[in-house]
């Protein structure tokens, strides 16, 4: 299926296009200022380039935006050139709280919603809270003020990869019109957050000045308008974990005992200086990976619940790609045992491979399936590949997802056990 993205290079367009080509789909990214592999040149508000970029496309995920009134100019020349180019599914991205805080920017999304459902197009409207990334954002604008102004609201932030792995499922099923809200983990106060940014970014005395605004606007917000609790992502990143990420990925890189001197972590983009977590996705382990483990690895069931990562849980980490171990991902993995100071573990996919299950043992992949758990935050079933082991850094496991039962665990074992007895090589 061939799939494009609008704002693919965004915050969070660069974590929804690698998921999109993960499930095996043919994926272009549109921008009027980049040019490379996999992107396509276009212009949504001057209508630009759009023909070319829809052609042979089934479905686009809509996810550029101006950030005022542009955005509605460029829904109305989206729509028309994907209704002339035969697309079969636009999903749009929009904001909780789009008619009911009276913010100008939101307005315009409201009637981009309103312009795609009137456009005769199969269509599909995921609201979603703020990111992370903007709360970040309006903290660290104020860096250079011996003071931290703080509006007295309640704010329900979402973590991107949350997100970007809805929007991936939604990709893959039928248009569905306007879904349900996506919202973070819980309600906080704003005020709470800045705690968390300043705690983070080592500046805990710093003084925090509360305000409160007049108008509209405001009145909205502190009403809660643009929250979804009944919508919340629970067991997802908080802000607190965002933040420990964030400032994690700027510290000087410890190596793992044994590691070369000077070891460090690896970019996906040479030169890259922020070190957000779309970019962390794409970035190495904390010393030189040594590659996947071959052989019988000793499998052992042990969980804890210490906060730590052990065999037996399902964590978040970054997993190398195989064909090239300096690039890689971050997924959900099985921990299954330990080698020295790494962890060992098989990889976890919500992608349904008894599809294609001859093609995929042909290719010499083979997998189990597991069920669900709070590892994957739309809920669905997970498979776990069993001829191939990764080695994982402790210190770059982001968060502990889920114990796996022992059952499951025991079937997942018996099959990397019947793998190596067969004579199989994991590669």
């Amino acid at each position: 299926m061939s799939i494009l993205v609008t704002g693919g290079t965004g915050t969070l367009g660069r974590v929804v296009v690698p998921e999109l080509r993960d499930t095996g789909a043919d994926v272009r990214v549109l921008s009027h200022r980049r040019s490379g592999s996999g992107i396509v040149t276009g212009d949504l508000v001057a209508r630009a380039g759009l023909p070319a970029a829809l052609r042979g496309v089934h479905t686009v995920v809509h996810l550029a935006t101006t950030g005022n009134a542009r955005d509605i100019r460029a829904m109305a020349n989206l729509t028309s050139a994907a209704s002339a180019a035969g697309v079969r599914h636009l999903i749009y991205l929009s904001i909780v709280g789009v008619d009911a805080v009276p913010l100008p920017y939101y307005r315009a999304k409201l009637e981009c919603e309103r312009q795609l459902q009137s456009a005769g197009l199969p269509w599909t409207v995921l609201r979603a809270t703020q990111f992370h990334d903007l709360v970040w954002q309006i903290f660290a604008a104020q860096r250079r003020s011996p003071w931290l102004f703080v509006p007295d609201i309640p704010i329900q932030p979402v973590d991107t990869s949350v997100v970007a792995a809805r929007l991936v499922q939604l990709a893959a099923e039928p248009p569905a019109g306007r879904v349900a809200d996506l919202g973070g983990p819980r309600v906080q106060r704003l005020l709470d957050l800045a705690h968390d940014f300043l705690a983070a970014t080592g500046r805990p005395g710093r003084r925090i000045v509360q305000t409160r605004l007049p108008g509209r606007i405001f009145a909205a917000y502190a009403a809660g308008g643009h929250l979804a609790p009944g919508e919340a992502a629970v067991g997802t990143p908080d802000f607190a974990d965002f933040c420990a990420r964030r400032t994690r990925a700027q510290e000087p890189a410890a190596p793992l005992p044994g590691a070369a001197p000077g070891a460090r972590r690896q970019d996906r983009h040479p030169g890259a200086t922020s070190r957000t977590h779309q970019e962390q996705q794409a970035s190495g382990p904390r010393s030189a990976y040594p590659g996947d483990f071959l052989g019988m690895p000793s499998l052992d069931y042990a969980p804890r619940p210490d906060g730590r990562p052990d065999p037996g849980e399902i964590v978040w980490t970054w997993v190398p790609f195989e064909e090239d171990h300096t690039r890689g991902k971050d997924r959900p993995v099985l921990l299954v045992g330990r080698d020295g100071p790494w962890l060992l573990a098989v990889p976890l996919t919500s992608k349904d491979h008894d599809r294609d299950a001859a093609q995929e043992h042909t290719a010499g992949r083979e997998w189990v399936d597991v069920g669900s758990g709070g590892w994957d935050t739309a809920g669905r079933p997970s498979e776990a590949r069993v001829d191939r082991i990764v080695r994982v850094d402790p210190t770059a496991v982001r968060r502990e997802g889920a114990v796996l039962g022992r059952h499951t665990f025991a079937q997942v074992a018996a099959a990397i056990r019947g793998r190596v007895t067969e004579g199989t090589s994991l590669e």
